[in-house]
């Protein structure tokens, strides 16, 4: 996801996020999203921004008190076989998984307003789009994300995006298929009408995720062809899928005269590439490589700080056996200065009895 954000382009479309890998620009809309996901992404419900009360929440949270999702977390626990634990148990989830919050403790936020006005009618949350509803809520915080680094995201940067990342997170690995090949693998057993999330999972690691050289290394052996714009359907399962969860916007979209040019192309057969964009991530992943072979010559800082400590050591020890050795001496030349007395007594005496 990380690799994506770096790539990020500048388009006016409100409702899409495009990426350029390797000189081809990449889609990440509300079909790929739905693709992915499989969650309900059709039109909004008239009038759903006031849908809605909090007579629930008012009822398990005191006037004043935080509704932060630790804290319907720790009354979700607390509340066994209540009446109204399902109600809390939805509402944890609407907070912790369609639009997760990253901050925790004093500074975080509570829990999104509608959620807790729509948890009030779990049959109205049965039915509503949270698809389409955590799709807006990843992109308005891709562009929170983009405004913050002033629209260049660098890299090693460490950066919390909150949202429903998992469509994000498996984007690269659906319209990049090598990177597919690489990085996942199937789930044994999956039912093929399930969305893509769930028919494959990310191998194994130590870590818990891919190093950003891994993927890049793993780029430069990638060919612009070998990257699709839009994700496509790869068989009619998926194709019954998107006509169940998705459907055109019917919100009107800002026009965008580089990015609608994509579109007609690619829905005509052709590539859309960027030669001078693909040779500059080429170039860049090169200078990138170079600068961390240079830092894997350079012993790392916990060994530097090892060897530090034992030559430090090593200089105390021969202060020590310096001094020692001193005081060796100096006992020595008291021992040596006694003997030279006792042998200059020893003569004297000698001297005396011949007389």
């Amino acid at each position: 996801m990380w690799m994506l954000l770096l790539h990020t382009v500048d388009v006016q479309k409100m409702r899409e996020v495009w990426f350029v890998v390797n000189g081809v620009p990449i889609r990440y809309g509300l079909r790929e999203h739905a693709l992915i996901s499989g969650l309900n992404c059709r039109n909004y419900p008239l009038g759903y921004k006031d849908f809605g009360e909090k007579k629930f929440v008012k009822r398990h949270f005191k006037n004043g008190e935080s509704i932060r999702l630790e804290d319907v977390k720790a009354k979700l626990l607390a509340m066994g076989g209540h009446k109204d634990r399902l109600k809390m148990m939805v509402l944890f989830f609407l907070g912790s998984v369609v639009c997760a919050q990253m901050k925790v403790g004093p500074g975080a936020n509570d829990v999104l307003d509608f959620f807790q006005r729509a948890v009030d009618d779990l049959g109205y949350c049965k039915t509503f789009p949270w698809g389409r509803y955590s799709f807006d809520y990843m992109v308005k915080e891709i562009s929170h994300t983009m405004d913050h680094f002033g629209g260049l995201v660098k890299e090693k940067t460490l950066w919390p995006l909150p949202g429903f990342c998992i469509p994000l997170e498996r984007l690269a690995f659906e319209a990049i298929p090598q990177l597919g090949v690489k990085f996942t693998e199937p789930v044994e057993g999956a039912n093929p009408e399930c969305p893509r999330m769930c028919r494959s999972k990310f191998k194994k690691t130590e870590m818990k995720g891919f190093p950003l050289s891994s993927v890049n290394q793993e780029l430069d052996k990638i060919k612009p062809r070998e990257i699709d714009s839009i994700v496509p359907t790869l068989n009619d399962e998926e194709k019954t899928l998107l006509a169940d969860v998705w459907e055109e916007d019917d919100d009107d979209e800002k026009p965008d005269i580089a990015v609608d040019s994509w579109i007609q192309r690619i829905n005509e057969g052709y590539t859309v590439f960027f030669k001078d964009m693909y040779e500059e991530d080429m170039e860049a992943r090169k200078a990138t490589a170079a600068a961390q072979a240079v830092l894997e010559d350079v012993a790392p800082v916990e060994e530097v700080a090892e060897h530090k400590k034992m030559l430090e050591d090593l200089v105390k020890l021969v202060k020590s056996l310096g001094n020692k050795l001193e005081t060796v001496l100096e006992r020595q030349n008291v021992i040596e200065e006694r003997l030279a007395t006792v042998e200059g007594k020893k003569k004297g005496k000698k001297g005396s009895k011949k007389n």
